[in-house]
């Protein structure tokens, strides 16, 4: 059903770690998925979660366990934040970051970074979430078609024109490189650990060996393939085709 608070100025949503609640943008704030009223006490009550934090965000993710968000700001960069008191605990503004994914297996982020000029170049970097200050970059630059990572939170897949690159997000190790026809729709994702790596073209969905690149399958769809979704486990696929 439709939770009354939450009508207007809505511009993204998702369920907290727990699955009981909601958590929404711009207002970021958390509301009950069923009932649309203040979570219980001892959970991150709305009020006061909105104390203090009245910056314009694009979008925002929670830490496993509910307890920290990151949000990404409007005007470029990011601050965590506390979910039950809305102190500001870290942030970061210098520079111009498009994107940021909390990396569930450490106390990291992974930021998208543009990198100027006219071409949309952006770069990756790994950001400590405790500081807000940047650790290490993950050497890869130029057009980027999409990136991922993997559900355990340890891996990061880039796409560009030039490739696929299997990143190891904690150290900035390059694992895995898979020479890929350069096309601006591909959308690569990681099944859990990397274990396997996935890319579209067209009709065509590809499936590879995540430690050793090994091609180990094509799939060619009835039609070009707008969206797609894998397991955790990378075993089964579901695709909306044309």
């Amino acid at each position: 059903g439709v939770i009354p608070w939450h009508r207007w100025g809505i511009s993204d949503a998702h369920f907290w770690p727990d699955a009981e609640y909601l958590f929404t943008m711009n207002t970021s704030q958390v509301q009950s998925a069923c009932t649309g009223t203040p979570p219980r006490s001892g959970s991150p009550s709305p009020r006061r979660a909105a104390v203090g934090f009245r910056i314009p965000v694009k979008s925002s993710q929670p830490f496993p366990g509910g307890e920290r968000v990151v949000s990404l700001l409007s005007a470029g960069g990011f601050v965590v934040w506390n979910a039950t008191s809305g102190e500001l605990l870290a942030e970061n503004q210098e520079r111009r970051i498009e994107e940021v994914r909390v990396l569930h297996s450490s106390d990291l982020l992974l930021a998208r970074v543009r990198e100027g000029g006219s071409d949309g170049s952006s770069g990756f970097m790994i950001m400590n979430s405790s500081t807000g200050r940047e650790l290490h970059p993950l050497g890869q630059t130029g057009n980027v078609h999409s990136f991922d990572v993997s559900p355990c939170g340890k891996k990061v897949l880039i796409a560009n024109s030039s490739g696929l690159f299997l990143w190891d997000g904690p150290t900035g190790t390059l694992e895995l490189e898979v020479d890929l026809l350069a096309t601006t729709g591909t959308r690569a994702k990681l099944s859990r650990g990397g274990a396997r790596v996935f890319a579209e073209k067209s009709n065509l969905l590809y499936v590879w060996n995540g430690t050793t690149g090994k091609m180990l399958r094509t799939v060619t769809m009835p039609g070009d393939i707008y969206d797609y979704a894998i397991d955790h486990d990378g075993r089964r696929v579901v695709a909306a085709v044309e």
